[in-house]
């Protein structure tokens, strides 16, 4: 598991999760940046929970 802070959002990274935490505008901003970077690659990522200060993103199987 990784860890890292990109503004003021928390991100974990697991095998096949990201997890989201933060300043609900943020958190959306991040989620999307990475929905939007992934969606190419072979193993797109996509919302599977929303809960306004965390989101959980997870591959498309």
């Amino acid at each position: 598991m990784v860890s890292t802070s990109r503004h003021t959002v928390q991100t974990r990274y697991d095998a096949a999760e990201i997890v989201l935490f933060g300043a609900y505008r943020d958190v959306h901003d991040e989620a999307q940046r990475i929905v939007r970077r992934f969606a190419a690659s072979a193993a797109p990522y996509r919302i599977a929970e929303d809960h306004g200060e965390r989101i959980v993103l997870r591959r498309e199987e």
